[in-house]
């Protein structure tokens, strides 16, 4: 207790001496400076408080908003119009934006180099960004219709193991086409070649056939076919040109056709003599000329022919024909 009594005693005593001493600095100054400083201890005053206020706020703005993070951009071709499915793309119908890398799709292409010729496998729409799996790689991947030339049509024809080659023709391979067929009458059986050099697109094998479930009347309409040769029935597909659709198929309808393998590369590449016949057990290929004309028959008849005097008759030939006369 008395030592909190002398503390109180000893405090008090310095802040007598303290105000003492303010009491004496103060009446040293003029009321004009008093006013001056009371004026700067102010504005320092505020200038201390809105500092310390501005940074309490600016610390609790950050801690409530975290950083934004950068968005990182990338490159995409994107489609510049509509394009059709199994359409062939064309650099023209495209173009290079940028999108943020979040929104990139999987197989996303990045170059326009490249594009040019390559087929799409599905509608694409503008603005629309393309992909691998939206495009075929090659033209001949979109499906048959990729693989046959721009100027050629593909037709299917009926062939054997015996018409077509015995089967050793594949795809891609060159062959020539004949057309064998009879008259009427049985006398006589020709022959032409009515294509040369046309490409095969595809061959597809059917199920066997055996001979007692054929129908005679396609046999007949199709020239005596395989049966006959126990060869499997098959369809060869050719790539023909269009005024070569028609013959084809009337040729097919009319007689029997025949596939003739080319090779790799041949040294004749194409035939000249292309008609052959056989009439009345002679073989005779196609007149390179016309024959020459026969002599017309003479307007009047020959005279009578009398028996009674042999030896006064002579064999007159006129053209191909012969007679006798005096």
């Amino acid at each position: 207790m008395w030592l909190h009594s002398g503390v109180m005693a000893v405090l008090g005593g310095i802040a007598v001496k303290f105000d003492e001493k303010i009491s004496s600095l103060m009446e040293g100054f003029t009321p004009k400076q008093l006013l001056m400083m009371a004026g700067v201890a102010g504005i320092l005053t505020f200038v201390l408080l809105y500092w310390g206020l501005s940074h309490l706020i600016g610390s609790g703005e950050k801690q409530e908003q975290p950083q934004q993070p950068v968005v990182q951009m990338v490159k995409v071709v994107q489609a510049k119009t509509d394009i059709k499915a199994r359409e062939q793309l064309k650099d023209s119908m495209l173009q290079v934006v940028e999108v943020p890398e979040s929104m990139l799709p999987a197989g996303a292409l990045t170059e326009i180099q490249g594009l040019a010729g390559r087929p799409t496998r599905v509608a694409i729409m503008a603005g629309d960004i393309l992909t691998e799996r939206k495009l075929y790689r090659d033209i001949k991947d979109s499906g048959f219709t990729g693989i046959i030339p721009a100027d050629r049509r593909a037709m299917s024809i009926a062939v054997s193991d015996v018409t077509g080659v015995s089967g050793f023709m594949k795809p891609g391979d060159y062959v020539d086409v004949m057309f064998i067929t009879e008259k009427m009458d049985s006398t006589k059986i020709s022959g032409e070649v009515i294509l040369q050099n046309v490409l095969l697109l595809g061959v597809n094998s059917t199920a066997e056939r055996t001979e007692g479930n054929q129908d005679t009347k396609s046999n007949e309409l199709q020239g005596k076919t395989d049966a006959a040769f126990g060869g499997k029935p098959m369809t060869a597909t050719l790539a023909v040109r269009p005024e070569e659709e028609l013959r084809l198929a009337v040729a097919a309808q009319a007689g029997q056709l025949y596939l003739a393998l080319r090779p790799y590369k041949p040294t004749n590449k194409f035939m000249l003599d292309t008609e052959y016949s056989f009439f009345k057990g002679r073989a005779t290929s196609a007149p390179s000329s016309p024959p020459a004309p026969s002599t017309p028959q003479a307007s009047n008849p020959a005279p009578p022919i009398s028996s009674s005097d042999p030896g006064s008759q002579m064999e007159i030939i006129r053209g191909t024909k012969a007679s006798r006369g005096k």
